[in-house]
């Protein structure tokens, strides 16, 4: 008897039947998740991977990996996700990134002047909590529960995100797609870090292979 085939008569007479199902499906999720990321490796652009088997954000470009991103706690809610790319379609927060705005000609003297300065776009600029919209599907990104303060946060969040919720779901539903919400829990600068480096339409892998 080949090894192969003993290995599995092994696994059936010790775990039940529902073991080998259980294997060929998990197994055929991580070939779908591979064949997916190996056409995103072939495009010249920088791509995501929200690995939750692992509780990893990849930002990856030509399939080697720019930065990683620990994922503290994360929920799902609504239709399991299929393992293919998408594309984000927004990123939204209550309040955006501190950028400075600077009007032509309200600069007065000081505009010339050697105090002046123009602040770039930094991580600390960037927001703690936002949503990220995909096709069918919402992430809402919120920062890790550290304290009395962000715990206080984090309720407010978690009331508003109980309220449109439903509304994202029946919205999408109305439309005839699916709807599925997942919840992420960073650290805070990692959430800032994720912010400042999204952008609409770029591609990325949803992987929840459980």
């Amino acid at each position: 008897m080949p090894l192969k085939l003993l290995f599995i008569v092994i696994i059936i007479l010790f775990t039940g039947s529902n073991a080998l199902p259980d294997e060929l499906k998990s197994l055929k999720a991580e070939r779908l998740f591979l064949e997916e990321e190996i056409k995103l490796a072939k495009k010249p652009h920088i791509y995501f991977i929200f690995n939750f088997k692992d509780k990893k954000i990849h930002i990856k470009a030509h399939g080697k990996a720019l930065k990683e991103l620990n994922i503290e706690d994360f929920g799902f809610w609504g239709k399991p996700i299929d393992v293919k790319s998408t594309a984000l379609v927004k990123r939204s927060s209550l309040f955006g990134p501190k950028r400075s705005k600077i009007k032509p000609g309200s600069g007065g003297d000081n505009a010339n002047s050697g105090d002046f300065q123009l602040d770039a776009l930094e991580l600390a600029d960037m927001p703690v909590s936002y949503s990220l919209s995909f096709d069918g599907i919402l992430i809402r990104v919120k920062p890790k529960t550290d304290g009395f303060i962000s715990l206080l946060g984090n309720t407010y969040r978690s009331i508003g995100w109980r309220i449109t919720r439903p509304l994202s779901a029946m919205w999408n539903i109305a439309q005839g797609k699916q709807f599925t919400a997942i919840t992420i829990s960073l650290k805070e600068k990692d959430a800032q870090a994720l912010y400042w480096a999204v952008y609409e339409k770029i591609s990325v892998i949803i992987y929840n292979p459980d």
